[in-house]
């Protein structure tokens, strides 16, 4: 099994959060609205804030990122995405 822990963004982590979006996401977007690589990047670094996002690591390597809210009556999953490399093991599960 497969070591899984998260760990704190830094601003550094920005461009990897970027390319991870276009690894796991980047065919439905483009199937929905057409993958605008500019606007995408605007709307990435509107929402990037590494104050409130974890990157998960897979064996120490960085393989996707969790955005989670605690709100005052519920907790909200912004974001979870895994790089395709690593889909389909029970990670995003775990």
């Amino acid at each position: 099994m497969n070591a899984v822990a998260l760990r704190p963004a830094v601003p550094a982590d920005s461009e990897f959060c970027f390319q991870l979006h276009n690894a796991a996401m980047g065919d439905y977007v483009e199937a929905i609205w057409g993958w605008d690589d500019e606007a995408q990047r605007a709307y990435h670094e509107r929402g990037f804030d590494p104050e409130r996002w974890q990157v998960i690591t897979v064996d120490g390597a960085d393989a996707g990122t969790l955005v989670v809210d605690f709100r005052e009556t519920e907790v909200y999953l912004g974001r979870i995405e895994l790089h395709p490399d690593h889909q389909g093991r029970g990670i995003g599960a775990r």
